[in-house]
């Protein structure tokens, strides 16, 4: 059924001028097939499309997961920009590329996206999006790692810092232990005088800025309510 409407499309563009004055960068539009699941993928390269394994977020990650033996089943090199554009959003739209569960594509072709530029999608779109992600199921291992990712951490002060996004807990643990027992290296007179200095009459960024009656308020009671935390005074004593 795909390979004969195929076929059709194919000769129908017999027809069509594909190297016509309005020259665009050549473009190859493809169908990759998955030789172990079955699964297709609609794309476009301006590579080899024999060799191109083909692209995609979900492509990718089904790749990943079943191996790279694919099959091309069909390419058509395309010169012409309007051209290009009809047949890849025909052809997505005929095949319901999208939706159907045969194939793996995640938006519509429009043979000009990708690494050339930019899809922008409805709102709509992206509210399904959006609702597909939220109802998807996680299984315990993803939770536990969304919440050791989150955790957080707190420091020799006790203020709560989150971990970096770059780095595993095991590796910042492995830092701090590296850390420990290490002092800081003092500063020197001459340090500190320049610090000093440079923090000194215009050199201030508060210099001659005059806070308001309500400002030193809010001000006071956030420093004290700062310090009623850290050391756990009662709040009768402020």
């Amino acid at each position: 059924m795909l390979s004969a409407s195929i076929g059709s499309n194919h000769s129908a563009l017999k027809g069509i001028n594909m190297t016509s004055t309005n020259i665009y960068r050549q473009t190859f539009l493809y169908i990759k097939k998955h030789n172990v699941t079955g699964k297709l993928y609609f794309g476009k390269t301006v590579n080899n499309p024999e060799k191109y394994k083909g692209s995609g977020i979900n492509w990718g990650k089904h790749l990943k997961e079943f191996g790279s033996n694919v099959s091309t089943l069909w390419y058509c090199l395309f010169l012409d920009k309007n051209t290009l554009i009809d047949f890849a959003l025909n052809f997505s739209k005929s095949h319901n590329i999208v939706e159907s569960d045969q194939w793996l594509n995640m938006c519509v072709e429009n043979g000009i996206g990708g690494g050339n530029g930019k899809i922008s999608h409805t709102k709509e779109w992206n509210d399904k999006i959006s609702k597909a992600l939220k109802d998807r199921p996680k299984s315990e291992a993803h939770k536990k790692s969304i919440s050791e990712a989150t955790k957080l951490t707190a420091d020799k002060k006790g203020r709560k810092l989150k971990p970096p996004k770059r780095g595993s807990l095991e590796h910042i643990e492995k830092l701090r232990n590296a850390k420990l027992g290490k002092k800081r290296k003092p500063r020197s007179k001459e340090h500190s005088d320049n610090i000093s200095k440079s923090l000194i009459g215009e050199n201030n960024p508060q210099f001659g800025k005059k806070q308001s009656e309500t400002h030193r308020h809010n001000r006071s009671i956030a420093v004290k309510e700062w310090w009623r935390k850290r050391k756990l005074i009662d709040p009768q004593t402020l």
